[in-house]
């Protein structure tokens, strides 16, 4: 609709995202583009022009150019409560969807400690909203040959989180609860409380057996009492040695999931696929995860998890 503008990279300029600025009476396009320069130099930018028809459109030049990435993909703007967020996804920091936030339209916008709504692989997602709730749509890549070192097929598997507004006006995702209501009936695998500890080395024990086939879901309530770490495995073989786990790291405020153990390396390329995670010892929180049966041993497919404290749970119809 609008040839690219003098002075901005005409192979780089794509993705336009279209909305209505009721305040100003016209519409707002922003899309992705980057300067004219070295492919390495972050001129990444998302610029905007505006239109009263749609037919026609004015430049009015960045939008938001903060010199942090090479360039600016699949730009997305919306408002929630009383505040704006813009959504960017960008390839040459963390590869990742992220996110500001404004008071205004046109900024400044501001950036929160964790600005990303899910991992490395969670890749140009977008918005929509039907009026009530917001949803965001990305993708994870699938792997060739069905491989875990194979190369990423951006095809890809179809992931959507709902996106929520925390207190503090932030930004978090959950499993959207339609989704939630479609599983089958709860069933409770751990009746009883586990508690495991090691002053220095592993302990471990066997929860329960997952179920055969189809899409799953899994509620946990953790209550770490050290800032060491512990581990769920998940997937693991006959015995008991190779598997995956999503390892808690409440001293580094991280969740990080690998295929253990990592040796020979590399296992999986897990790059990027890393959390924040805060708790305190003796709190508990809740860690939810959306899997679906491996085909083979080396092969997975896994909606990252969403971690949220037990007093602010997510809305939902229970949980398996």
């Amino acid at each position: 609709m609008v040839a690219p503008q003098p002075g901005y990279d005409p192979d780089n300029w794509r993705d336009p995202f279209v909305l209505r600025d009721e305040d100003n009476d016209r519409w707002v396009m922003i899309l992705g583009a980057r300067q004219r320069s070295d492919q390495r130099a972050v001129t990444g930018r998302t610029v905007w022009l505006t239109s009263t028809d749609l037919d026609h459109w004015d430049f009015r030049g960045d939008f938001w150019a903060p010199d942090l990435y090479t360039m600016h993909e699949m730009p997305d703007l919306f408002r929630m409560g009383d505040r704006w967020y813009l959504l960017t996804t960008e390839y040459s920091d963390r590869s990742k969807t992220g996110y500001r936030s404004s008071e205004s339209l046109h900024g400044p916008w501001t950036a929160p400690i964790d600005d990303a709504f899910d991992g490395r692989a969670y890749y140009a997602a977008r918005s929509a909203s039907d009026g009530d709730h917001r949803y965001l749509f990305g993708w994870v890549p699938t792997k060739e040959h069905e491989d875990d070192l194979g190369a990423w097929q951006w095809g890809g598997t179809l992931v959507v989180h709902e996106v929520y507004q925390r207190p503090d006006r932030s930004l978090g995702v959950r499993i959207p609860e339609t989704v939630r209501c479609a599983l089958p009936r709860t069933t409770h695998l751990i009746n009883e409380p586990v508690q495991l500890s090691s002053p220095d080395g592993r302990s471990g024990q066997q929860l329960a057996d997952l179920p055969d086939g189809g899409a799953f879901l899994i509620n946990l309530r953790l209550r770490p009492e050290s800032l060491r770490s512990f581990a769920i495995r998940l997937f693991t073989d006959p015995t008991g040695t190779d598997g995956y786990a999503f390892t808690f790291r409440p001293g580094e405020h991280k969740i990080d999931f690998d295929r253990v153990p990592n040796y020979p390396w590399y296992r999986y390329d897990n790059r990027g696929s890393e959390r924040p995670f805060t708790v305190q010892p003796g709190t508990a929180w809740t860690s939810t995860s959306w899997w679906t049966t491996p085909s083979s041993p080396s092969t997975w497919t896994a909606s990252p998890s969403t971690y949220a404290p037990i007093s602010a749970p997510a809305p939902g119809c229970g949980s398996t």
